[in-house]
């Protein structure tokens, strides 16, 4: 949920239910998951990432991103150094002494939490609210909500298939 208390600033309740409050939108971004990455780069603000985790690999774009770490273990020193005015997480790695530490150096975290597709359609317009952009965000899941549905259509009538996958 978005509320502004004026132009210049905007608090955020991420998906753990934790607040968070930018003072504008974020240019400086650093992303601690590959799922948030290619977030970003789908709702058009890759310019704004300036560090990633180090399995950020996708798009080919994101490889050119300083990295901060894996994202269990992210590197609070890096990050700093990256000056951000805004980190974006997962929900994933136990990550709270981490964020608590962030927040102490006045350092917005925004954790995403997806657990489904739907989960996954709202992380995207979290983070398109987050980063001042609901209207790409909105495209991005528009255009993934009409794949699905083409699939559907595809598929519809048809029996369904089942399928056992062995790992040894």
């Amino acid at each position: 949920l978005l509320s502004v208390q004026d132009t210049s600033s905007a608090t955020f309740t991420d998906e753990v239910g934790r607040k968070i409050e930018l003072k504008g939108p974020p240019q400086r971004i650093v992303s601690v998951a590959p799922s948030v990455t290619e977030i970003l780069f789908a709702i058009g603000i890759g310019e704004k990432i300036v560090g990633v985790s180090t399995y950020c690999n996708y798009p080919p774009e994101a490889l050119k991103r300083d990295k901060i770490g894996g994202y269990m273990t992210p590197s609070l020193e890096k990050i700093v150094a990256l000056q951000p005015d805004l980190v974006i997480g997962s929900a994933d790695g136990d990550l709270k002494a981490f964020v608590n530490k962030l927040d102490q150096l006045g350092i917005p975290v925004y954790i995403t939490n997806p657990g489904s597709v739907s989960g996954v359609m709202l992380s995207i317009q979290k983070i398109g609210e987050v980063t001042f952009s609901q209207l790409a965000a909105r495209n991005v899941t528009n255009s993934m909500k009409l794949k699905m549905q083409k699939i559907q259509e595809k598929i519809e009538g048809r029996s369904q298939s089942r399928v056992l996958h062995v790992m040894d």
